[in-house]
């Protein structure tokens, strides 16, 4: 609040860093359904899997990091929803929990998120042992979408299944990343040069916030 409060006192603009939406897969997805080819989506599931060694000690440490895994990677997942969705949440479910004894925040949880035009979704979050995985699913009334992050999108209608690869042929995972995280920030520099409107403003993110 004191963010927004601040930009809107001193006539600036705030651009706030949620990489997902510049991956191609996830802007493949999202004009999917503007355009309705699946049809009304009402269900998604949305899993990501980080493994636990790239997680430092301050990240689950509750003065330092705020929460574990859901604020370090569920709000990428409620933002990306909220994006492709093109509305809000309005009931969150969730429960989640620690497998160290002497952890003070969360490794792994699910929440159920219901938004305000009727659609639902799941989010499954977890530090895994080793397992990096970033997987949406969105179902439709004419179809679904499934979105490996990082990798492409497969759009399936009736018996038919069409994909899309997003990304160069063996470009890994990380790699993957990084070319989000480039184009955010070239987007980034577009926007200070008041080139662009950013694409996830403090209300947005502060949305996304309130929702973890």
């Amino acid at each position: 609040d004191r963010i927004i409060q601040a930009e809107q006192a001193g006539g600036g603009k705030v651009m706030v860093g949620m990489t997902h939406r510049f991956y191609p897969e996830i802007v493949e997805a999202k004009k999917a359904v503007e355009e309705g080819v699946i049809g009304r989506p009402f269900m998604a599931v949305d899993h990501i899997s980080i493994p636990k060694s790239d997680f430092k000690p301050w990240m689950f440490d509750p003065v330092l990091a705020g929460g574990g895994v859901f604020l370090e990677n569920a709000i990428h997942s409620v933002d990306r929803l909220r994006w492709i969705f093109s509305d809000e949440v309005r009931e969150v479910y969730a429960a989640c929990g620690s497998t160290a004894p002497e952890a003070e925040t969360e490794d792994h949880g699910i929440a159920i998120l219901r938004f305000a035009g009727g659609a639902t979704a799941s989010l499954v979050q977890v530090a895994h042992p080793s397992l990096l995985e970033c997987v949406l699913e969105i179902w439709g009334e004419k179809g679904s979408i499934r979105v490996m992050t990082w990798q492409g999108l497969e759009i399936r209608l009736d018996q038919s299944t069409r994909s899309i690869r997003t990304r160069k042929e063996g470009t890994g995972l990380w790699d993957g990343i990084e070319e989000g995280v480039y184009d955010e920030d070239n987007h980034f520099l577009r926007f200070a040069e008041h080139k662009a409107v950013p694409l996830v403003d403090a209300e947005s993110a502060r949305e996304d916030l309130r929702v973890i």
